[in-house]
């Protein structure tokens, strides 16, 4: 980190990292938090101390004056610092507080219904016979539909981090849905007993091409990562 560059921490006020080592955030995709190691002067601990597990921005300026902000930055907890004149402590972005939600939900779990069903007029020997299955009620949608793909997934981010729009969105999905539940992914026998950055991991591998990130303003995106455009605005 050069001399002209400069990262801050807070808001009101915002304190000067320490340039012992080099400073970056990085915009990584998963359920996991992005977490690194940073410094202050240990006069200026006190005021950031208070910010422990509360969410603050992290500033950037760079050589070229170019300045970038990024929001739901979390200070979690102190670590050894190389000097004594220096307080080191670990930051995360808002995915740390995934792990702290129980989710148990239960998608498109099949029962059989003691029903069997002969398909097509053939001779007896050449007769298939096939088990009927429904979908336990419990585990369905609100209005008695199998959930899709998608559904699961705004569900399960509900319940882990709030309603969409205010902390996530949905940008772009790899299964088109717009043609009703016949042309959208459904998801089968989904039982979820996780921890909240778990359950959306296990969701997301039900829908390949998802991805997710944290962008600069604080907010989850979940994108297509098959997507060159939707990829290229994520990097």
């Amino acid at each position: 980190m050069s001399d002209k560059s400069i990262v801050k921490i807070g808001t009101s006020p915002r304190i000067p990292l320490a340039a012992t080592s080099p400073i970056a955030w990085r915009v990584s995709p998963g359920v996991r938090p992005y977490m690194t190691t940073v410094s202050v002067n240990r006069r200026d601990w006190p005021v950031l101390k208070k910010k422990i597990g509360k969410p603050t921005e992290l500033w950037f300026r760079d050589q070229r004056g170019t300045e970038v902000v990024f929001k739901e930055v979390y200070i979690l907890h102190v670590v050894p610092a190389a000097r004594p004149n220096l307080v080191s402590f670990v930051i995360a972005d808002r995915r740390w507080k995934w792990s702290y939600k129980l989710v148990a939900r239960d998608y498109n779990v099949p029962k059989k219904t003691g029903d069997r069903t002969a398909f097509g007029i053939v001779p007896i020997e050449n007769e298939v016979i096939v088990d009927q299955y429904n979908c336990r009620r419990s585990s369905l949608n609100k209005d008695g539909r199998r959930w899709t793909a998608k559904d699961a997934l705004r569900d399960v981010l509900t319940i882990v981090d709030g309603e969409e729009g205010e902390n996530w969105l949905i940008e772009s999905f790899p299964i088109a849905d717009n043609q009703g539940e016949e042309g959208t992914l459904s998801v089968q026998n989904l039982l979820i007993r996780d921890q909240g950055d778990g359950a959306i991991g296990r969701v997301l591998a039900q829908i390949p091409g998802a991805e997710l990130y944290v962008r600069a303003d604080g907010k989850v995106v979940v994108f297509d990562g098959a997507d060159l455009t939707a990829a290229e605005e994520f990097r």
